[in-house]
């Protein structure tokens, strides 16, 4: 999978390879790093196992074309604004899920309160 990440903190079993440039914006190589992902799929195939064996140097050996800086300004006029909203969205998306995991927890804690309550009233009247 290559994605930018916006899962928060988390605990990886595999490599991890950060991609990044001092010339190129973060839309351009993530999208030759897509482009790429089936041979280094292959590649880890070849090998009979998970990413894992993907090596930095296959990550170096991967070419990409890159088009003159007026027409990468132009693309990045409309494209990185795009990025940038379905990031956006997936950190929206993750916090939203956290708040309906928090209601519903709070909810249960409430109807469990309340149903204690319930039973220690019904007790109380016999």
């Amino acid at each position: 999978m290559a994605q930018f990440w916006t899962g928060g903190e988390g605990t990886l079993n595999q490599h991890l390879f950060k991609v990044t440039s001092d010339h190129y914006p973060p839309w351009f190589f993530a999208g030759w790093v897509r482009f790429h992902l089936d041979e280094f799929r292959r590649i880890a195939a070849s090998k009979a196992t998970t990413m894992g064996h993907i090596k930095r140097s296959h990550l170096s050996d991967a070419m990409a074309s890159c088009p003159p800086d007026a027409i990468l300004l132009g693309l990045g006029a409309v494209i990185e604004p795009l990025v940038k909203r379905e990031i956006l969205s997936r950190l929206e998306s993750r916090v939203l899920a956290e708040i309906q995991t928090c209601c519903f927890q709070n909810s249960c804690l409430e109807e469990s309160a309340s149903a204690r309550a319930n039973r220690s009233q019904e007790m109380s009247h016999e």
